[in-house]
């Protein structure tokens, strides 16, 4: 049996966003189906061996990619921006569930009818 990249790659970014909730307290920060298309586009790797989904096949593939590309980098700024769009889904979330006063960390307060 075939050995799967794609369940590497899975398992690998499981991993990586672990490692960021541990360090940066949010969660789900990398997408396995979002790097896995810049891979396939940016690596020019073929239908057929994309299709085959061969751990042996694509691994160097993806290192050689992967040295330019640094898939699972992130700055500060990356960091922030995915912090103001959880606090946002959460103010959401409130409004949606009928809570009539929520506030935010960074001060702001918002009212149901």
């Amino acid at each position: 049996m075939v050995k799967s990249f794609y369940k590497w790659l899975e398992n690998e970014t499981k991993s990586q966003n672990q490692w960021i909730r541990e360090e940066e307290e949010i969660r789900y920060f990398f997408c396995e189906d979002t790097i896995w298309d810049d891979f396939v586009c940016d690596a020019d790797v073929s239908e057929e061996d994309s299709e085959g989904d061969d751990y042996e096949v694509l691994k160097p593939l993806w290192d050689e990619w992967a040295k330019t590309s640094k898939p699972f980098d992130y700055t500060q700024d990356d960091i922030d921006e995915r912090r103001r769009e959880n606090a946002a889904d959460l103010r959401t979330q409130a409004m949606e569930m009928g809570y009539h006063n929520y506030s935010s960390a960074n001060g702001g307060t918002w009212y149901m009818d």
